[in-house]
């Protein structure tokens, strides 16, 4: 769970909406450090080919479906997979180390 200025926001929540997106293959959503709100969500996102989709586009569609507080702070983009464990759960607390590559 992600605590963003008072709210719990659950990863899963995030996923499902984003994942709906049709240029998005597969999606993963941890929280970050932020400054103003204690956490953000980051959404690290598979894409069929990188440039077919804006973060943009990505928060509005969080925005419509779950409104402002739930929408993701910081939006990553990538054509590999992400990372899972032996048995194919999403290893959510490895995301971030993603923004540092």
């Amino acid at each position: 769970m992600i605590i963003s200025g008072g709210y719990n926001i659950w990863p899963a929540e995030l996923e499902n909406v984003i994942s709906e997106h049709p240029a998005v293959v597969e999606v993963g959503v941890c929280g970050i450090p932020s400054e103003r709100w204690g956490e953000t969500p980051l959404a690290v996102i598979v894409v069929k080919e990188l440039g077919a989709i804006k973060e943009e586009e990505i928060v509005q569609l969080c925005l419509d479906k779950l409104g402002k507080v739930k929408r993701p702070g910081k939006v990553l983009f990538q054509l590999d997979p992400l990372p899972r464990t032996v048995v194919g759960k999403l290893m959510r607390k490895s995301l971030p180390q993603l923004l540092d590559e």
